[in-house]
């Protein structure tokens, strides 16, 4: 049986007979439509295939990394992994039978998919809002639903205090998954005081089906560049390059292991040899474990800025900003520099009515954080370039070029 929308019609039928079909490399990456990825791969009989297609050798489905740091690349999961990290997130959120998810992320991006399996895994119901839905047809359809859960991103519910979201005393939303570890927790401070939602963070890629990490809000606040601990079915560590296990406090490459993992990825043997060495799942993520398993995000190792041999985690630029007032939006890269190696630039979109000159920020950066990691230039643009669940594209940031006006 194939569920699809209506608009990829044509492609089912061609897939039925056997035909590949070109399309736009923004969607699907690798330039090609795998219409026999897994009918490539033979089932292998195992103990655990009870005719469920759950064998942890068995693909289910294959999903596309968000590409944020290079080309995407298409994970293959199993059923069984599928399968173990949504009762993970079902378990973790103590989600019964009465759950009612509203769906706002799309089916080709983990997080959806991740979440949909966690309401088939407690016998929850699903609500999909539509592909053009607005942020108030959304919040029409959230209370006609009823919706509990929901992880929709600040694009969508953001707007939604403007648009008297309790009514009739009621908000029937109560939980609400952000995102963690890039210390901004208090953007989310509304749906915990004004909603009366729980809000809670995590931290997944798409190699592991999703979230594998949670931390409740007060935790949020007392560690606000924390992505909490793992679910019940994954193990973290942080590895240094050799594999190497290293100590509470040092930095490393977050590592992740457990059923949930890929079994590697669509014809990129090397790629996949990388990613699973060592017993772990390389997540490509810089961060730190705390004596109790806290684990606390750097950032990419790929966006790492390396100035006159210092390293800059560009979200800890971020957050300097996100606590400036007159700022909507902003996001750093690392850019050349004859001098440093590499230099920070920022890229700044201001709130309506508000200004903020060069120099301002750069006085707004002293004392906060050391002065070879404060932005060397400064653009200020309309918007920043993000993936559909608002993740930044740091590369095409980078890619643009720096004029010598630009200079802070």
């Amino acid at each position: 049986m194939t569920f699809a929308n209506p608009r990829f019609a044509a492609l089912i039928e061609g897939a039925a007979a056997g035909e590949v079909h070109q399309v736009d490399e923004h969607h699907a990456a690798d330039g090609l439509f795998e219409t026999a990825a897994l009918a490539a791969l033979p089932p292998a009989p195992h103990a655990y295939d009870l005719g469920l297609g759950l064998a942890p050798d068995r693909p289910l489905y294959m999903m596309y990394t968000s590409g944020t740091t290079g080309r995407p690349k298409g994970c293959l999961q199993a059923g069984s992994a599928v399968a173990a990290s949504a009762l993970g997130f079902a378990q973790h959120r103590r989600f019964t039978a009465d759950e009612v998810l509203l769906s706002v992320n799309p089916l080709f991006h983990v997080v959806g998919m991740q979440q949909v399996a966690a309401m088939l895994a407690c016998g929850g119901t699903s609500v999909f809002a539509g592909r053009d839905d607005d942020s108030a047809a959304i919040l029409e359809l959230l209370h006609r639903e009823g919706c509990t859960t929901t992880s929709a991103f600040p694009t969508i519910s953001f707007p939604w205090q403007a648009m008297n979201p309790v009514r009739d005393g009621r908000m029937p939303l109560t939980n609400y998954t952000g995102g963690a570890g890039m210390g901004r927790p208090q953007m989310y401070e509304f749906i915990e005081t004004d909603w009366d939602a729980r809000v809670v963070g995590g931290y997944g890629q798409t190699e592991i089906c999703g979230f594998a990490t949670f931390i409740d809000y007060p935790d949020m606040l007392e560690h606000p560049r924390s992505i909490g601990w793992t679910l019940p079915h994954v193990e973290m560590t942080v590895l240094d390059p050799e594999g190497n296990h290293l100590p509470p406090g040092a930095e490393g490459e977050l590592c992740l292991r457990g059923p949930a993992v890929m079994l590697g990825y669509w014809r990129n043997p090397e790629a996949s040899a990388a990613a699973l060495g060592h017993g772990w799942l390389r997540t490509g993520d810089l961060g730190t474990m705390d004596e109790r398993g806290l684990g606390y995000l750097l950032g990419r190792a790929k966006e790492l800025i390396k100035t006159g041999g210092e390293n800059v985690y560009p979200a800890e630029v971020d957050a300097v900003f996100a606590a400036m007032p007159e700022v909507a939006d902003a996001g750093c890269c690392g850019v050349p520099d004859r001098q440093w190696g590499e230099a920070v630039k920022a890229f700044v979109v201001l709130k309506p009515g508000h200004t903020l000159t060069r120099a301002e920020i750069t006085a707004r950066f002293k004392g906060q954080i050391a002065g070879y990691k404060r932005p060397r230039y400064i653009e200020f643009v309309d918007s920043l370039p993000r993936d559909p669940i608002g993740k930044l594209l740091r590369q095409e940031l980078s890619a643009r070029p720096v004029g010598p006006d630009q200079a802070a």
